[in-house]
């Protein structure tokens, strides 16, 4: 990727326990809040935003124009999924920043190989 954890943006999608906790470690780990964002089932947990918040949720609120996780997935350096399955596009993932790092960690569903898009860099 070849920037510094200062200025790595990273999505995560999922906001209960696993997400904000490891949000909050990521942070530990030197990602600026600003540059974090975290989405729910009711999109992005963005600065006033009152449906479906709690002090965790609050703690973690992003200053952002995007509302829904595709819009937070333009831009991203790495997306952190903690949710449910099926919930990222093709589209979605090409709308990343170049040599994106994904953590698709979500509780799989088998699927075609043809969905997704071919890696944009070579994987180990």
């Amino acid at each position: 990727m070849g920037k510094r954890i200062e200025d790595v943006r990273v999505l995560f999608n999922g906001a209960g326990a696993s997400g904000i906790a490891c949000a909050n470690y990521y942070i530990r780990l030197g990602v600026r809040p600003e540059n974090l964002i975290l989405c729910d089932t009711k999109g992005v947990i963005w600065r006033g935003r009152e449906e479906g918040m709690n002090a965790y949720k609050q703690a973690l609120a992003a200053d952002t124009r995007a509302r829904t996780l595709a819009e937070a997935f333009v831009g991203a350096d790495v997306f952190v999924g903690l949710s449910i399955a099926d919930c990222v596009t093709p589209e979605m993932l090409r709308s990343m920043a170049d040599r994106p790092i994904v953590f698709a960690m979500a509780n799989p569903i088998p699927r075609s190989a043809g969905k997704w898009p071919r890696p944009r860099v070579p994987t180990c």
